[in-house]
């Protein structure tokens, strides 16, 4: 988090992106600063990717736990809808 206003610490946001391709799998690497996260494709051709820094990873892992919910949730309902 970094400092904001009257230094108090503001609030990070990471912003998940889904988007479609064709995916194979992750790949996940453990780096010095961090974690690299890899999209690899079936043809085994690797996609853009982001490293997240080791401090970050916390508040990252949680985010991607309240973007799964939210897609499982939506999933849900446009499952009861059909």
């Amino acid at each position: 988090m970094k400092k904001g206003e009257g230094g108090k610490m503001a609030k990070e946001t990471f912003p998940v992106i889904v988007k479609k391709i064709p995916l194979g799998y992750l790949k996940i690497e453990l780096e010095r600063s961090g974690v690299s996260i890899t999209a690899v494709t079936d043809e085994g051709r690797e996609e853009s990717g982001v490293t997240i820094l080791a401090e970050e990873l916390s508040d990252t892992i949680s985010a991607l736990k309240k973007a799964e919910a939210i897609l499982k949730e939506k999933k849900k309902v446009r499952k009861n809808e059909q």
